[in-house]
């Protein structure tokens, strides 16, 4: 029979396969391999070696893709990797779908694991009862790095992440890839920068960066301030940041009342009464963008401007992508039976979490409402459907559009640098048109 703490880690491995498939947010390295019409329904297998001196999961994934660029099921079987010091094999199987054009694979580990080796990346298939190695880009890592520690011969780097070849921890040939994960639990743990405010019934903890104009940072659904980090680094330097973990995430406490997004523009406005701030320039990724849009319509002389990433208006397939719904709901129901096996952890993350399909309920026209410059952003690939990014630029008055191109849902850890740049220039214009005739 089966355990409590048994069920209990099949269960929380499960979660991590379904988030794992609505983020890259902790992918380390990734290649695509074009799937020739020869290959299609064959099975694939993939091994590859890793070592490790840190705990946690460490494991591949793949996802494959037809010919217009959409997504097709994968049904491959995982293997759980403990980590250990030693060299352990990680092994990943599936089949090629016969719809399939591209097979993107990739090493994913949890944040507790800080730096690790990889080794002897194979990928094969199984022709008539023989396994058959399929040409993949450097897979031995014997190949030395492009031009810096943040590029790898023939992989797709993770921002975040550096890269050094490793002649001395090896499992096969001259060397292996050693990965090491930046600057973790950096921004949301900084206590010299941190503090916290009574607001609206619940401790809003917030973190305080740079000087000059000031800059609200909200994100998204589960998220916390450290979501942000690429974004800090960079604003900092020219902005007062103000990082925030909204209510019921990261640091920040809940209470008893029904959370939706009206109720998080409330919190931010008190935030900003308590920090003696008339008004801000707010930047809000998803669920951020979406009590920012609120806040310009509930509090508008409280916003000097808005930039909001991925937002929606409603939460159904007209707004957001069919598919990213139906497995979001998968993922809830598997958050539902954690909370059963550790409340304290996974209660608040269904009751947050419940929010995506329920909220916001928004009406188009009511962004008529919006006298601030808004800059509308979402990725090309983005789980926001295109369209309805549109309708949103459409019916605010003050409102600029770009759809960040070969960007997903995750723009701003996707091309942080690029983003950064969409963002300061439009809050800098927008401060520029705000000073001329003061003096």
């Amino acid at each position: 029979m089966r355990t409590k703490t048994d069920m209990t880690k099949k269960v929380e491995f499960l979660i991590s396969l379904v988030v794992l498939s609505l983020t890259s947010a902790y992918s380390q390295i990734n290649q695509i391999v074009e799937i020739e019409k020869n290959l299609l329904g064959k099975e694939y297998r993939l091994t590859g070696y890793i070592s490790t001196a840190d705990s946690g999961l460490i494991e591949f994934w793949a996802f494959q893709k037809d010919s217009k660029g959409n997504f097709i099921k994968d049904k491959s079987r995982r293997e759980i990797l403990p980590t250990g010091s030693t060299w352990k094999k990680i092994v990943l199987n599936g089949r090629i779908r016969k719809e399939t054009n591209t097979l993107t694979f990739g090493i994913w580990c949890t944040k507790t694991i800080e730096k690790f080796n990889v080794d002897k990346v194979c990928l094969e298939l199984n022709d008539k009862d023989i396994w058959r190695p399929l040409n993949i880009k450097n897979g031995d890592f014997e190949e030395a790095l492009r031009d810096s520690i943040t590029k790898v011969k023939g992989w797709t780097l993770y921002a975040g992440h550096t890269a050094n070849i490793d002649t001395l921890t090896k499992y096969f040939g001259k060397s292996s890839l050693r990965l090491t994960q930046q600057e973790l639990h950096k921004y949301g743990d900084f206590k010299e920068h941190a503090s916290s405010v009574l607001a609206n019934g619940v401790n809003i903890y917030y973190e305080i960066y740079g000087e000059g104009e000031p800059l609200l940072l909200l994100h998204g659904n589960n998220e916390s301030i450290a979501s942000f980090k690429y974004q800090i680094d960079d604003l900092r330097k020219k902005y007062k940041v103000i990082a925030v973990d909204s209510r019921g995430q990261g640091k920040s406490s809940n209470d008893k009342k029904k959370i939706n997004y009206q109720l998080m523009a409330t919190d931010m406005s008190e935030l900003l009464n308590n920090l003696k701030l008339d008004s801000v320039n707010i930047l809000g990724w998803s669920d951020g963008g979406n009590t920012g849009l609120i806040m310009a319509m509930k509090y508008p002389e409280k916003v000097k401007s808005l930039t909001t990433m991925g937002a929606n208006l409603y939460p159904n397939k007209n707004a957001v992508q069919k598919k990213f719904l139906r497995e979001y709901k998968w993922s809830l129901h598997y958050a539902k039976i954690l909370a059963l096996f550790n409340p304290s952890k996974w209660r608040n993350k269904v009751v947050v979490g419940k929010m995506v399909l329920k909220e916001p309920n928004i009406k188009a026209i009511d962004l008529n409402k919006i006298n601030a410059p808004v800059l509308v952003l979402a990725g090309e690939k983005d789980v926001i459907n295109e369209n309805h990014t549109k309708l949103i630029a459409d019916n605010i008055r003050k409102s600029k559009l770009i759809i960040l191109k070969g960007l997903t849902h995750y723009a701003p850890q996707d091309d942080p640098d690029y983003f950064n740049k969409v963002v300061d220039e439009f809050v800098t214009s927008v401060t520029r048109k705000n000073t001329v005739g003061v003096h």
